[in-house]
Protein backbone atom coordinates (compact mmCIF):
# COMPACT_ATOMS: atom_id res chain seq x y z
CA UNK A 1 0.00 0.00 0.00
CA UNK A 2 2.84 2.26 0.57
CA UNK A 3 4.57 1.70 -2.54
CA UNK A 4 1.07 2.38 -4.03
CA UNK A 5 0.74 5.77 -2.12
CA UNK A 6 4.22 7.06 -3.38
CA UNK A 7 4.32 5.64 -6.81
CA UNK A 8 5.02 8.52 -9.85
CA UNK A 9 2.59 8.86 -12.76
CA UNK A 10 3.71 7.66 -16.47
CA UNK A 11 4.67 10.58 -18.48
CA UNK A 12 1.16 11.91 -19.45
CA UNK A 13 2.36 11.96 -23.14
CA UNK A 14 3.00 8.10 -23.23
CA UNK A 15 -0.39 8.22 -20.81
CA UNK A 16 -2.66 9.72 -23.29
CA UNK A 17 -1.30 7.97 -26.33
CA UNK A 18 -2.04 4.49 -24.63
CA UNK A 19 -6.05 5.33 -23.39
CA UNK A 20 -6.53 7.23 -27.20
CA UNK A 21 -6.11 3.68 -29.03
CA UNK A 22 -9.33 2.05 -26.58
CA UNK A 23 -11.08 5.68 -26.12
CA UNK A 24 -14.05 7.56 -27.52
CA UNK A 25 -12.62 11.07 -30.11
CA UNK A 26 -13.64 13.04 -27.13
CA UNK A 27 -11.65 11.29 -24.29
CA UNK A 28 -9.08 11.04 -26.79
CA UNK A 29 -9.38 14.63 -27.15
CA UNK A 30 -9.34 15.20 -23.75
CA UNK A 31 -6.66 13.34 -23.09
CA UNK A 32 -4.29 14.54 -25.67
CA UNK A 33 -4.97 18.21 -23.79
CA UNK A 34 -4.42 16.87 -20.42
CA UNK A 35 -0.67 15.97 -22.08
CA UNK A 36 -0.16 19.47 -23.07
CA UNK A 37 -1.55 21.07 -20.08
CA UNK A 38 1.47 21.23 -16.85
CA UNK A 39 1.59 17.97 -14.78
CA UNK A 40 1.55 17.32 -11.13
CA UNK A 41 5.38 16.75 -10.82
CA UNK A 42 6.03 12.94 -10.31
CA UNK A 43 6.38 11.82 -6.56
CA UNK A 44 4.16 12.49 -3.76
CA UNK A 45 3.61 15.90 -2.10
CA UNK A 46 5.30 17.54 -5.60
CA UNK A 47 3.82 21.18 -5.88
CA UNK A 48 1.25 21.43 -8.68
CA UNK A 49 2.18 25.53 -9.88
CA UNK A 50 -0.72 27.36 -11.69
CA UNK A 51 -0.04 28.22 -15.19
CA UNK A 52 -0.75 31.66 -16.25
CA UNK A 53 -3.45 33.10 -17.47
CA UNK A 54 -3.52 34.19 -21.48
CA UNK A 55 -5.65 36.94 -22.65
CA UNK A 56 -7.60 34.21 -24.65
CA UNK A 57 -8.99 31.74 -22.03
CA UNK A 58 -8.89 27.97 -22.61
CA UNK A 59 -11.92 26.14 -23.37
CA UNK A 60 -12.54 24.98 -19.86
CA UNK A 61 -11.66 28.74 -18.71
CA UNK A 62 -14.29 30.27 -20.67
CA UNK A 63 -16.51 27.44 -19.24
CA UNK A 64 -16.01 28.19 -15.72
CA UNK A 65 -16.00 32.00 -16.12
CA UNK A 66 -19.40 31.21 -18.07
CA UNK A 67 -20.31 29.32 -15.35
CA UNK A 68 -19.33 31.90 -12.54
CA UNK A 69 -20.85 34.53 -14.39
CA UNK A 70 -24.22 32.89 -14.18
CA UNK A 71 -24.29 31.70 -10.83
CA UNK A 72 -26.62 33.29 -8.54
CA UNK A 73 -25.35 36.67 -6.95
CA UNK A 74 -24.54 36.95 -3.06
CA UNK A 75 -27.65 38.85 -1.75
CA UNK A 76 -28.03 42.80 -0.66
CA UNK A 77 -27.82 43.29 3.03
CA UNK A 78 -26.69 40.27 5.12
CA UNK A 79 -25.26 38.18 2.08
CA UNK A 80 -23.58 41.28 1.09
CA UNK A 81 -21.63 41.16 4.01
CA UNK A 82 -21.32 37.67 4.65
CA UNK A 83 -18.79 37.94 1.82
CA UNK A 84 -17.63 40.84 2.98
CA UNK A 85 -16.15 39.30 5.65
CA UNK A 86 -15.22 35.89 4.26
CA UNK A 87 -12.98 38.06 1.63
CA UNK A 88 -12.02 39.86 4.38
CA UNK A 89 -10.81 37.17 6.31
CA UNK A 90 -9.31 35.42 3.14
CA UNK A 91 -6.99 38.62 2.83
CA UNK A 92 -6.17 38.07 6.36
CA UNK A 93 -5.03 34.54 5.77
CA UNK A 94 -2.97 35.39 2.29
CA UNK A 95 -0.73 37.40 4.63
CA UNK A 96 0.14 34.88 6.99
CA UNK A 97 3.79 33.14 6.74
CA UNK A 98 4.63 29.69 5.87
CA UNK A 99 4.55 28.24 9.64
CA UNK A 100 0.42 29.21 9.33
CA UNK A 101 0.27 26.66 6.12
CA UNK A 102 2.24 23.37 7.87
CA UNK A 103 0.49 23.90 11.24
CA UNK A 104 -2.76 24.03 9.84
CA UNK A 105 -2.13 20.46 7.78
CA UNK A 106 -0.70 19.04 10.71
CA UNK A 107 -3.74 20.32 12.97
CA UNK A 108 -5.77 18.59 10.59
CA UNK A 109 -3.77 15.59 10.11
CA UNK A 110 -3.86 14.71 13.62
CA UNK A 111 -7.44 15.58 14.01
CA UNK A 112 -8.44 13.41 10.94
CA UNK A 113 -6.49 10.86 12.58
CA UNK A 114 -8.57 10.57 15.57
CA UNK A 115 -11.74 10.19 13.41
CA UNK A 116 -14.23 6.99 12.75
CA UNK A 117 -14.26 7.03 8.98
CA UNK A 118 -17.49 4.90 9.66
CA UNK A 119 -18.90 6.44 12.55
CA UNK A 120 -18.33 9.91 10.31
CA UNK A 121 -19.95 8.69 7.26
CA UNK A 122 -22.72 7.80 9.63
CA UNK A 123 -23.47 10.67 10.80
CA UNK A 124 -23.27 12.37 7.48
CA UNK A 125 -27.00 13.88 6.82
CA UNK A 126 -27.92 13.67 3.03
CA UNK A 127 -30.93 16.41 3.33
CA UNK A 128 -28.61 18.82 4.67
CA UNK A 129 -26.07 18.16 2.07
CA UNK A 130 -28.27 18.58 -0.73
CA UNK A 131 -29.14 21.81 1.34
CA UNK A 132 -25.18 23.26 1.24
CA UNK A 133 -25.12 22.01 -2.18
CA UNK A 134 -27.69 24.21 -3.23
CA UNK A 135 -25.67 27.02 -1.99
CA UNK A 136 -22.45 26.32 -3.30
CA UNK A 137 -22.70 29.45 -5.88
CA UNK A 138 -22.61 31.98 -3.08
CA UNK A 139 -18.99 33.82 -2.87
CA UNK A 140 -18.89 32.70 0.99
CA UNK A 141 -18.95 29.30 -0.16
CA UNK A 142 -15.94 28.95 -1.94
CA UNK A 143 -14.53 26.54 0.68
CA UNK A 144 -17.53 24.22 0.95
CA UNK A 145 -17.64 24.49 -2.60
CA UNK A 146 -14.05 23.49 -3.09
CA UNK A 147 -14.50 20.39 -0.22
CA UNK A 148 -17.26 19.09 -2.30
CA UNK A 149 -15.07 18.97 -5.32
CA UNK A 150 -12.45 17.58 -3.93
CA UNK A 151 -14.61 14.61 -1.84
CA UNK A 152 -16.23 14.10 -5.57
CA UNK A 153 -12.48 13.49 -7.45
CA UNK A 154 -11.92 11.18 -4.95
CA UNK A 155 -15.76 9.46 -4.75
CA UNK A 156 -15.39 9.17 -8.61
CA UNK A 157 -12.72 7.89 -9.37
CA UNK A 158 -14.45 4.28 -10.04
CA UNK A 159 -17.55 3.32 -12.44
CA UNK A 160 -17.22 5.98 -14.39
CA UNK A 161 -16.64 6.32 -18.10
CA UNK A 162 -12.87 7.53 -19.85
CA UNK A 163 -14.19 10.44 -21.20
CA UNK A 164 -15.59 11.79 -17.09
CA UNK A 165 -12.47 11.12 -15.53
CA UNK A 166 -10.36 13.44 -13.38
CA UNK A 167 -8.92 16.65 -15.17
CA UNK A 168 -5.42 17.77 -14.25
CA UNK A 169 -6.04 20.84 -15.75
CA UNK A 170 -3.45 22.90 -13.36
CA UNK A 171 -4.59 26.47 -14.53
CA UNK A 172 -7.78 26.39 -12.44
CA UNK A 173 -7.91 24.67 -8.71
CA UNK A 174 -11.54 24.06 -10.26
CA UNK A 175 -12.92 20.67 -11.51
CA UNK A 176 -13.16 20.59 -15.45
CA UNK A 177 -16.75 21.90 -16.14
CA UNK A 178 -18.08 18.62 -16.77
CA UNK A 179 -17.17 17.82 -13.02
CA UNK A 180 -18.80 20.83 -12.20
CA UNK A 181 -22.45 20.52 -11.91
CA UNK A 182 -23.64 17.55 -13.63
CA UNK A 183 -21.42 14.89 -11.77
CA UNK A 184 -21.02 16.74 -8.75
CA UNK A 185 -24.59 16.68 -8.44
CA UNK A 186 -24.65 12.97 -8.96
CA UNK A 187 -21.98 11.89 -6.59
CA UNK A 188 -24.13 14.13 -3.57
CA UNK A 189 -27.51 13.42 -4.23
CA UNK A 190 -26.77 9.59 -4.81
CA UNK A 191 -28.45 7.89 -1.94
CA UNK A 192 -25.28 5.56 -1.35
CA UNK A 193 -23.50 8.36 -0.48
CA UNK A 194 -22.93 7.61 3.17
CA UNK A 195 -22.29 3.61 2.58
CA UNK A 196 -19.46 4.56 0.00
CA UNK A 197 -17.83 7.22 2.38
CA UNK A 198 -17.88 4.66 5.31
CA UNK A 199 -16.11 2.25 2.92
CA UNK A 200 -12.98 4.25 3.35
CA UNK A 201 -10.03 1.25 2.70
CA UNK A 202 -12.06 0.24 -0.93
CA UNK A 203 -12.24 4.59 -1.94
CA UNK A 204 -8.86 4.26 -1.24
CA UNK A 205 -7.74 1.45 -3.01
CA UNK A 206 -10.01 3.15 -6.14
CA UNK A 207 -7.89 6.46 -5.74
CA UNK A 208 -4.32 4.61 -5.70
CA UNK A 209 -5.23 2.87 -8.83
CA UNK A 210 -5.64 6.29 -10.70
CA UNK A 211 -1.86 7.76 -11.05
CA UNK A 212 -1.48 11.29 -9.71
CA UNK A 213 -4.81 11.95 -8.71
CA UNK A 214 -3.97 12.03 -4.63
CA UNK A 215 -1.45 14.22 -5.40
CA UNK A 216 -2.94 16.33 -7.88
CA UNK A 217 -6.08 16.61 -5.35
CA UNK A 218 -3.92 17.43 -2.49
CA UNK A 219 -1.33 20.05 -4.26
CA UNK A 220 -4.62 21.63 -6.03
CA UNK A 221 -7.05 21.73 -2.94
CA UNK A 222 -5.04 21.49 0.32
CA UNK A 223 -1.36 23.46 -0.72
CA UNK A 224 -1.64 27.23 -0.15
CA UNK A 225 -0.18 29.24 -3.05
CA UNK A 226 0.56 32.89 -3.29
CA UNK A 227 -1.99 33.68 -5.28
CA UNK A 228 -4.12 31.18 -7.25
CA UNK A 229 -5.83 31.57 -10.61
CA UNK A 230 -8.82 32.81 -9.06
CA UNK A 231 -7.82 33.62 -6.21
CA UNK A 232 -8.72 30.12 -3.75
CA UNK A 233 -6.66 29.36 -1.09
CA UNK A 234 -6.37 26.05 0.43
CA UNK A 235 -8.96 24.15 2.36
CA UNK A 236 -8.40 24.02 6.24
CA UNK A 237 -10.57 23.23 9.08
CA UNK A 238 -11.58 26.44 10.17
CA UNK A 239 -12.35 28.24 6.71
CA UNK A 240 -15.18 25.10 6.41
CA UNK A 241 -16.57 26.21 9.26
CA UNK A 242 -16.30 29.85 8.95
CA UNK A 243 -17.52 29.44 5.58
CA UNK A 244 -20.57 27.07 7.34
CA UNK A 245 -21.36 30.23 9.30
CA UNK A 246 -21.68 32.93 6.67
CA UNK A 247 -24.07 30.85 4.66
CA UNK A 248 -26.45 30.91 7.89
CA UNK A 249 -25.24 27.36 8.95
CA UNK A 250 -24.64 26.71 12.34
CA UNK A 251 -21.39 25.29 13.83
CA UNK A 252 -20.42 22.46 14.23
CA UNK A 253 -18.12 18.96 13.51
CA UNK A 254 -21.56 16.81 12.43
CA UNK A 255 -21.97 19.63 9.28
CA UNK A 256 -21.39 17.75 5.59
CA UNK A 257 -18.65 19.54 4.57
CA UNK A 258 -16.91 19.42 8.05
CA UNK A 259 -17.14 15.43 7.55
CA UNK A 260 -16.59 15.52 3.75
CA UNK A 261 -13.52 17.70 4.73
CA UNK A 262 -11.87 15.23 7.30
CA UNK A 263 -12.64 12.67 4.73
CA UNK A 264 -10.28 13.83 2.47
CA UNK A 265 -7.92 14.54 4.97
CA UNK A 266 -7.79 11.13 5.96
CA UNK A 267 -7.66 9.95 2.28
CA UNK A 268 -4.57 12.19 1.34
CA UNK A 269 -2.78 11.55 4.86
CA UNK A 270 0.39 10.74 2.91
CA UNK A 271 0.20 13.15 0.56
CA UNK A 272 0.10 16.16 3.10
CA UNK A 273 2.57 14.67 5.11
CA UNK A 274 4.35 14.74 1.85
CA UNK A 275 3.46 18.65 1.99
CA UNK A 276 4.42 19.23 5.19
CA UNK A 277 7.53 18.27 4.90
CA UNK A 278 8.52 20.43 1.47
CA UNK A 279 6.97 23.06 3.39
CA UNK A 280 9.38 22.22 6.27
CA UNK A 281 12.47 22.29 3.85
CA UNK A 282 11.32 25.81 2.28
CA UNK A 283 11.69 26.92 5.41
CA UNK A 284 15.11 25.62 6.03
CA UNK A 285 16.53 26.70 2.39
CA UNK A 286 14.85 30.16 3.18
CA UNK A 287 16.45 30.61 6.42
CA UNK A 288 20.01 29.02 5.22
CA UNK A 289 19.21 31.83 1.95
CA UNK A 290 18.56 34.62 4.55
CA UNK A 291 21.11 34.18 6.93
CA UNK A 292 23.53 33.93 3.43
CA UNK A 293 22.42 36.88 2.78
CA UNK A 294 22.56 38.78 6.42
CA UNK A 295 26.07 37.43 6.44
CA UNK A 296 27.27 38.59 3.13
CA UNK A 297 25.84 42.41 3.99
CA UNK A 298 27.35 41.96 7.36
CA UNK A 299 31.07 41.28 5.24
CA UNK A 300 30.20 44.07 2.92
CA UNK A 301 29.54 46.42 5.78
CA UNK A 302 32.09 45.48 7.70
CA UNK A 303 34.47 45.59 4.83
CA UNK A 304 33.19 49.06 4.39
CA UNK A 305 33.55 50.23 7.75
CA UNK A 306 37.46 48.43 8.26
CA UNK A 307 38.31 50.62 4.65
CA UNK A 308 37.44 54.14 6.35
CA UNK A 309 38.53 53.49 9.58
CA UNK A 310 41.80 52.50 7.70
CA UNK A 311 42.00 55.77 6.09
CA UNK A 312 41.62 57.90 9.08
CA UNK A 313 44.24 55.83 11.17
CA UNK A 314 46.78 56.70 8.23
CA UNK A 315 45.67 60.30 7.89
CA UNK A 316 45.91 60.45 11.90
CA UNK A 317 49.65 58.73 12.00
CA UNK A 318 50.64 60.99 9.31
CA UNK A 319 49.58 64.22 11.91
CA UNK A 320 50.93 62.36 14.81
CA UNK A 321 54.49 61.69 13.39
CA UNK A 322 54.90 65.63 12.03
CA UNK A 323 53.43 66.88 15.56
CA UNK A 324 55.44 64.74 16.93
CA UNK A 325 58.56 65.88 15.36
CA UNK A 326 58.08 69.41 15.84
CA UNK A 327 58.14 68.73 19.87
CA UNK A 328 60.59 65.85 19.93
CA UNK A 329 63.46 68.39 21.54
CA UNK A 330 61.05 69.43 23.87
CA UNK A 331 59.38 66.64 25.40
CA UNK A 332 63.08 65.05 25.55
CA UNK A 333 63.94 66.41 28.38
CA UNK A 334 60.27 66.52 30.02
CA UNK A 335 60.54 62.28 29.19
CA UNK A 336 64.09 62.26 31.09
CA UNK A 337 62.64 64.12 34.19
CA UNK A 338 59.55 62.02 34.57
CA UNK A 339 61.60 58.81 34.00
CA UNK A 340 63.75 60.00 36.93
CA UNK A 341 60.71 60.68 39.33
CA UNK A 342 59.32 57.46 37.91
CA UNK A 343 62.20 55.80 39.14
CA UNK A 344 62.04 57.33 42.86
CA UNK A 345 58.80 56.52 42.69
CA UNK A 346 58.91 52.97 42.01
CA UNK A 347 61.77 52.81 44.41
CA UNK A 348 60.03 54.29 47.52
CA UNK A 349 57.19 51.75 46.49
CA UNK A 350 59.39 48.91 46.43
CA UNK A 351 60.81 49.50 49.70
CA UNK A 352 57.66 49.94 50.75
CA UNK A 353 55.97 46.67 50.03
CA UNK A 354 58.62 45.11 51.24
CA UNK A 355 58.39 45.96 54.52
CA UNK A 356 54.51 45.12 54.36
CA UNK A 357 55.38 41.94 52.95
CA UNK A 358 57.19 41.27 55.63
CA UNK A 359 54.93 42.57 58.88
CA UNK A 360 52.52 40.52 56.74
CA UNK A 361 54.89 37.61 57.15
CA UNK A 362 55.49 37.73 60.88
CA UNK A 363 51.57 38.37 61.23
CA UNK A 364 50.64 35.48 59.65
CA UNK A 365 53.52 33.30 61.50
CA UNK A 366 51.86 34.31 64.61
CA UNK A 367 48.16 33.91 63.60
CA UNK A 368 49.09 30.33 62.78
CA UNK A 369 51.54 29.76 65.82
CA UNK A 370 48.55 30.97 67.88
CA UNK A 371 46.17 28.25 65.91
CA UNK A 372 48.21 25.90 66.82
CA UNK A 373 48.49 26.27 70.17
CA UNK A 374 44.90 26.53 70.41
CA UNK A 375 44.34 23.62 68.67
CA UNK A 376 46.80 21.45 70.66
CA UNK A 377 45.21 22.67 73.93
CA UNK A 378 41.59 21.59 72.20
CA UNK A 379 42.74 18.14 71.29
CA UNK A 380 44.33 17.86 74.82
CA UNK A 381 41.17 18.85 76.60
CA UNK A 382 38.94 16.66 74.33
CA UNK A 383 41.45 13.69 74.72
CA UNK A 384 41.15 14.45 78.80
CA UNK A 385 37.38 14.74 78.80
CA UNK A 386 37.79 10.83 76.95
CA UNK A 387 39.66 9.36 79.97
CA UNK A 388 37.98 8.95 83.73
CA UNK A 389 39.26 10.55 86.62
CA UNK A 390 38.64 8.43 88.72
CA UNK A 391 37.66 4.68 89.61
CA UNK A 392 35.32 2.50 92.52
CA UNK A 393 37.06 -0.27 94.23
CA UNK A 394 36.59 -2.56 97.27
CA UNK A 395 38.67 -5.06 99.00
CA UNK A 396 37.65 -8.43 99.86
CA UNK A 397 40.29 -9.68 103.09
CA UNK A 398 41.31 -13.55 103.19
CA UNK A 399 42.56 -15.11 106.07
CA UNK A 400 45.98 -16.39 106.02
CA UNK A 401 46.93 -18.98 104.38
CA UNK A 402 43.16 -19.82 103.09
CA UNK A 403 41.58 -19.24 99.43
CA UNK A 404 38.11 -20.43 100.79
CA UNK A 405 35.08 -17.93 100.12
CA UNK A 406 33.50 -17.30 103.70
CA UNK A 407 30.34 -15.37 104.38
CA UNK A 408 33.01 -12.13 104.76
CA UNK A 409 33.99 -12.45 101.58
CA UNK A 410 31.39 -13.23 99.10
CA UNK A 411 28.73 -9.92 101.30
CA UNK A 412 31.17 -7.41 98.77
CA UNK A 413 31.77 -9.87 95.96
CA UNK A 414 27.79 -9.87 95.76
CA UNK A 415 27.75 -6.05 95.57
CA UNK A 416 30.45 -6.43 92.89
CA UNK A 417 28.44 -9.03 91.04
CA UNK A 418 24.95 -6.75 91.71
CA UNK A 419 27.24 -3.86 90.24
CA UNK A 420 28.30 -5.36 86.94
CA UNK A 421 25.27 -6.64 85.71
CA UNK A 422 23.44 -3.32 86.57
CA UNK A 423 26.13 -1.72 84.89
CA UNK A 424 27.46 -3.74 82.00
CA UNK A 425 29.68 -0.49 80.75
CA UNK A 426 31.75 -0.88 83.37
CA UNK A 427 34.95 -2.77 83.03
CA UNK A 428 35.45 -5.13 86.08
CA UNK A 429 39.17 -5.73 87.29
CA UNK A 430 40.46 -8.05 89.97
CA UNK A 431 43.92 -7.79 91.73
CA UNK A 432 45.42 -9.89 94.31
CA UNK A 433 47.38 -8.17 96.72
CA UNK A 434 49.79 -10.41 98.77
CA UNK A 435 53.50 -10.09 100.32
CA UNK A 436 56.43 -11.02 98.03
CA UNK A 437 56.29 -15.40 99.29
CA UNK A 438 52.59 -15.72 98.85
CA UNK A 439 52.20 -16.18 95.01
CA UNK A 440 50.82 -19.14 94.76
CA UNK A 441 47.81 -18.37 96.96
CA UNK A 442 46.88 -15.05 95.44
CA UNK A 443 46.40 -16.98 92.35
CA UNK A 444 44.42 -19.62 94.12
CA UNK A 445 42.23 -17.02 95.45
CA UNK A 446 41.66 -14.93 92.19
CA UNK A 447 40.18 -17.79 90.87
CA UNK A 448 38.13 -18.38 93.59
CA UNK A 449 36.74 -14.91 93.48
CA UNK A 450 36.57 -15.35 89.35
CA UNK A 451 34.57 -18.27 89.70
CA UNK A 452 32.02 -16.77 92.20
CA UNK A 453 31.56 -14.07 89.89
CA UNK A 454 30.74 -15.59 87.02
CA UNK A 455 28.49 -18.32 88.96
CA UNK A 456 26.48 -14.70 89.94
CA UNK A 457 25.77 -13.91 85.96
CA UNK A 458 29.16 -11.57 85.73
CA UNK A 459 30.27 -12.63 82.02
CA UNK A 460 33.75 -14.19 81.99
CA UNK A 461 34.71 -11.72 79.22
CA UNK A 462 34.02 -8.82 81.48
CA UNK A 463 36.72 -9.84 84.06
CA UNK A 464 40.13 -8.47 83.80
CA UNK A 465 43.22 -9.37 86.19
CA UNK A 466 45.55 -6.40 86.71
CA UNK A 467 49.08 -6.68 88.09
CA UNK A 468 49.71 -8.26 91.22
CA UNK A 469 50.43 -5.73 93.97
CA UNK A 470 52.99 -6.62 96.31
CA UNK A 471 53.39 -5.26 99.64
CA UNK A 472 55.31 -5.06 102.96
CA UNK A 473 52.85 -6.25 105.19
CA UNK A 474 50.87 -8.75 105.74
CA UNK A 475 47.54 -7.74 103.74
CA UNK A 476 46.46 -10.75 101.88
CA UNK A 477 43.10 -10.30 99.82
CA UNK A 478 42.08 -9.50 96.50
CA UNK A 479 41.59 -5.76 95.18
CA UNK A 480 37.76 -5.40 92.59
CA UNK A 481 37.94 -2.19 90.72
CA UNK A 482 35.75 -0.95 88.24
CA UNK A 483 37.04 1.66 85.64
CA UNK A 484 34.99 4.32 83.45
CA UNK A 485 37.04 3.94 80.82
CA UNK A 486 34.30 2.09 78.52
CA UNK A 487 31.12 4.50 80.22
CA UNK A 488 30.70 7.81 78.54
CA UNK A 489 27.79 8.73 80.76
CA UNK A 490 29.45 8.41 83.60
CA UNK A 491 33.23 9.69 82.21
CA UNK A 492 31.16 13.29 81.03
CA UNK A 493 28.93 13.33 84.53
CA UNK A 494 32.03 13.09 87.00
CA UNK A 495 33.86 15.79 84.42
CA UNK A 496 31.52 18.00 84.36
CA UNK A 497 31.14 18.03 87.80
CA UNK A 498 27.78 17.12 88.43
CA UNK A 499 26.72 20.41 87.31
CA UNK A 500 25.12 18.92 84.82
CA UNK A 501 21.58 17.18 84.54
CA UNK A 502 22.54 13.57 84.10
CA UNK A 503 19.68 10.79 82.99
CA UNK A 504 18.06 9.00 85.91
CA UNK A 505 19.79 6.18 85.62
CA UNK A 506 23.21 7.56 85.88
CA UNK A 507 21.99 9.69 88.60
CA UNK A 508 20.83 6.27 89.84
CA UNK A 509 24.59 4.28 89.52
CA UNK A 510 26.69 7.14 90.74
CA UNK A 511 25.05 6.99 94.20
CA UNK A 512 25.57 3.13 94.10
CA UNK A 513 28.95 3.57 93.22
CA UNK A 514 29.52 6.43 95.98
CA UNK A 515 27.66 4.36 98.60
CA UNK A 516 29.27 0.81 98.23
CA UNK A 517 32.65 1.19 96.77
CA UNK A 518 35.33 3.55 97.81
CA UNK A 519 36.24 6.48 95.67
CA UNK A 520 39.81 6.30 93.80
CA UNK A 521 40.93 9.32 91.93
CA UNK A 522 43.02 8.79 89.23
Amino acid sequence: MQAARRQSPPPAAAKAATKAKSSSPAAAAREARESSAPKVAAGAGATAKAAPKAKSSSPPTAAREARESSAPKVAAGAGANAAKAFANSLAESAAEKTPWKKECILADLQRAATLDNVAEAKRLNLKDTENIFDKLGDKSAVPLRRTFEAACLLLGVAGVANSDRWCTDTSSPEIASSWTRQKMKKIIGDASLKERLGEFVKREEEMREQPGLATFVANTYFREETRRAGGFEMLTHDRVLKSNELIGKSKGEALPAVIMFNWCVAMLAPELQTIVDELIKEEEEEVASKKEEEEKEAKRIKDEENAKRKISEDAKRKEEEEARRKAEAETKAKAEAEAARKAAEEEARRKEEEEMRKKEAEAKEKAELEARLRAQAAAEEAEKAKCPDRCFEIYVAFPAGSDALSSDQEEPLQTVAATSCMRQSLSLQITPCVPPDGLAMAEARMNAVRKFLVDNGVPPSAISSGEVQKTNDSTQGITCRFLLSCDTQLIAHFRSGAKRASEPDVQDIVEWLQDSFKTVML
